[in-house]
């Protein structure tokens, strides 16, 4: 893990899960090098680094890449089990599957975090390959999305490199199962499971590329990897807030008439941020939340490379957390106008977070206030215009209130 930043928009890249297939690991190095290098200089490198969370993984599986001993002598595909990492993820197909250690500690560190898109590099083969690797007969609900980032990808790698580099199946693209079909890989799970979106490249014939042609290797395709990442710029992105009081929800994002397969995506729980990929078109959207009433969004158009920002505001009752409101809290004067007093004696004593908001659900005020026994805590709200207002007090103990009032 290189690089983080801070950011609800959040990319993952790992390589050599076949611990044998060496070059994928040198190459993200110095894409992270490359990032780094120009991430102030003004350019895509820059926009990407600005605007992004990345995270990049140059060594998935060290047992089986560093097999025998502290130096990369006799490499082995499998793990120190003999476990073959990309056939180790859970898999509805394969529901027997118990992942490994490095598997387990992938999957919940890619839980966690919420990636809106990943790659996973490879070698063997020189071809860009994307769901399913497990269904055949099924194509993704988002295959047009995935055939353009793909061909995107080759064909950006054709401008830059031999006539004859990455030229199989479809010029370069293929479905995981048209081109042979496995069970347990991780492109698979990260879409199914974490509604992710990934897809697997492989970067050259050869397991182990001579050093010597590496930097080649490279030049063919570090533009692609770039664009790569910008997808996570383009579809829908959108936040998802308590109408109320401005808080964070996490809600299901689901397509009328084009989500299958677990092709809908979820909102994340801290920040309420969601991103939907998708092809050119108009698309009609439906959000749901535990204790919220439905929010449909018809008729968005989405054109190519484009983003398209949207804000949804749920109503209804909010089971997150504990609530409590009505006769908890005690809120004088009513009316108020500069000084707002809250009765304090019932709260956990400790740091109370205390927000005010408009009918809108848009945050107006903050205060951290430490509770240590007093009977009442006052906040100042001078230059509050006169309204309707929300207040939400989170306790100690993690408990949540809320409250209205009205200033003049």
């Amino acid at each position: 893990m290189l690089m983080r930043m801070r950011m609800s928009r959040r990319y993952y890249s790992s390589s050599n899960m076949h611990g044998d297939e060496l070059q994928g690991m040198v190459l993200m190095l110095q894409l992270a090098e490359h990032l780094l290098i120009n991430a102030d200089k003004g350019g895509v490198e820059q926009a990407l680094t600005d605007s992004l969370e990345i995270w990049i993984n140059p060594l998935a599986n060290p047992d089986g890449t560093y097999h025998g001993g502290n130096t990369i002598s006799y490499p082995t595909r499998a793990n120190a089990k003999g476990t073959d990492l990309n056939r180790n993820f859970p898999d509805p197909l394969a529901p027997s599957i118990i992942p490994d250690v490095e598997n387990e500690a992938m999957i919940n560190f890619m839980r966690d975090r919420n990636f809106v898109l990943s790659a996973n590099f490879h070698a063997g083969y020189e071809v860009v390959n994307f769901p399913w690797d497990r269904w055949l007969s099924k194509v993704p609900a988002d295959s047009l999305w995935f055939y353009n980032i793909s061909r995107k990808y080759a064909d950006t790698v054709h401008n830059h490199s031999v006539e004859g580099y990455m030229d199989s199946y479809n010029d370069g693209v293929v479905r995981g199962a048209v081109w042979f079909q496995i069970f347990g890989g991780r492109q698979d799970f990260v879409t199914y499971e974490l509604q992710g979106r990934e897809v697997t490249i492989e970067l050259d014939y050869t397991d182990q590329t001579p050093a010597a042609q590496l930097p080649l290797l490279w030049e063919y395709n570090y533009r692609s990897f770039l664009g790569y990442l910008e997808n996570a710029f383009y579809g829908i992105h959108g936040r998802v807030v308590d109408n109320v009081t401005g808080e964070a929800l996490r809600a299901k994002i689901f397509i009328e008439g084009h989500d299958k397969d677990s092709s809908h995506v979820y909102s994340d729980p801290e920040t309420g941020s969601f991103v939907r990929m998708l092809s050119p078109g108009t698309w009609n959207l439906t959000i749901t939340a535990d204790g919220y009433a439905e929010e449909h969004l018809p008729d968005i158009t989405l054109e190519d490379g484009q983003q398209r920002y949207i804000t949804v505001r749920l109503g209804g009752v909010s089971h997150a957390g504990n609530l409590y409101g009505g006769n908890d809290i005690k809120l004088w004067p009513v009316p108020v106008r500069d000084h707002l007093y809250i009765s304090a004696g019932q709260l956990a004593q400790g740091r109370v977070d205390i927000s005010i908001y408009n009918k809108q659900g848009m945050e107006l005020r903050r205060f951290i206030k430490i509770h240590r026994g007093e009977e009442s805590m006052e906040l100042d709200i001078q230059g509050l215009s006169p309204g309707y207002y929300i207040l939400s007090l989170k306790d100690a103990s993690g408990r949540i209130y809320h409250k209205s009032f009205i200033s003049y």
